[in-house]
């Protein structure tokens, strides 16, 4: 029936406020028939919104990035807030914005959100729980090895950008090309354009935060496999045997920032050490069972790494 713009101060503390409309009276076209009230009371709620926050959910990661990159490409996404998507403070959303949420991501630490809740609450880490994630594929090397580590998404939504952070076991370290980490995007599963920014840095835990998003919005291509790489250097004092590699803070969205994935962690295998390289082993289904290397039992053996225990306890590695 109308509406009243209100200007709400800078200095307001976030919370509820009461809003009272008094000496209210309302009648008919004639006079005759009126209805007065004393007062109403409603409520106005101010919440506080980070900058850079630009979908207002929170949390500053790879979905606010999707959101500024939406909107200045002229697609204003649901749930915008342009007051904190114009990180410089210069009153004009652009390219200078969208960088400096790519920093904000990049340099500061990011809390899960969202996404797969209820899995992350019952710490299930593996590949198979989740329909949408990213992952390190399996690979075997040896002491004083440099190894390129294939980083994998699927997914069944179009994804335009993601971000994760790579935990890697002592004595296994992210290589370098002078000051620069060797993270790099994928030719196998790339977007339409190929129109993506892609970028990585060393968080104060350690860790390698790797930042990839569409500029122009487009989906990843297929829906499952390899979608970046990372060089890794195996300490030469290494030994033998399987070690942990996690991805954490995984964090997937589409082009308007709106619909993302947020997954804790995701555990793969590395296997250091001598490997038997086996075409046509047989397996004796009475004593030896057959297992990923992320632990998933197998009836057969399968492409790539194969796990094979015995029931003394005898671990052999098989790569077919």
């Amino acid at each position: 029936m109308a509406t009243i713009t209100l200007n709400i101060s800078e200095s307001a503390v976030e919370g509820d406020y009461a809003v009272a409309l008094k000496n209210i009276i309302m009648t008919d076209a004639t006079g005759t028939h009126s209805v007065s009230a004393d007062e109403f009371i409603g409520t106005i709620s101010v919440e506080s919104y980070k900058t850079g926050d630009a979908n207002g959910d929170g949390v500053i990661n790879v979905s606010d990035f999707s959101s500024i990159a939406a909107y200045i490409l002229g697609n204003t996404p649901n749930g915008f807030v342009a007051k904190v998507a114009d990180v410089n403070g210069d009153n004009v959303i652009n390219v200078s914005d969208l960088s400096a949420v790519a920093y904000m991501i990049l340099h500061s630490s990011t809390e899960s959100k969202s996404g797969d809740r209820l899995l992350a609450r019952r710490k299930l880490n593996s590949v198979e729980d989740y329909s949408n994630t990213l992952y390190a594929n399996a690979v075997n090397c040896k002491a004083g090895d440099q190894i390129t580590l294939p980083i994998c998404m699927k997914n069944d939504y179009d994804v335009t950008g993601f971000q994760f952070d790579i935990h890697l076991p002592d004595g296994i370290t992210v290589a370098e090309d002078g000051e620069f980490p060797l993270a790099e995007l994928s030719t196998a599963r790339t977007t339409a354009r190929k129109t993506n920014y892609f970028d990585s840095s060393y968080q104060k835990d350690g860790s390698l935060r790797v930042l990839c998003n569409s500029t122009g919005g487009y989906a990843f291509t297929g829906n499952d496999g390899e979608v970046a790489v990372v060089t890794l250097n195996i300490g030469s004092s290494m030994n033998d045997g399987e070690y942990e590699i996690q991805l954490k803070d995984i964090v997937m969205t589409d082009a308007s920032g709106t619909h993302q994935t947020n997954v804790g962690s995701i555990s793969s295998k590395m296997v250091v050490g001598a490997t038997s390289y086996i075409r046509d082993a047989k397996i004796d289904s009475a004593s030896q069972k057959i297992f990923s290397v992320n632990g998933i039992e197998r009836n057969c053996m399968s492409k790539g790494i194969n796990i094979i225990m015995s029931h003394d306890g005898i671990k052999k590695v098989v790569v077919r």
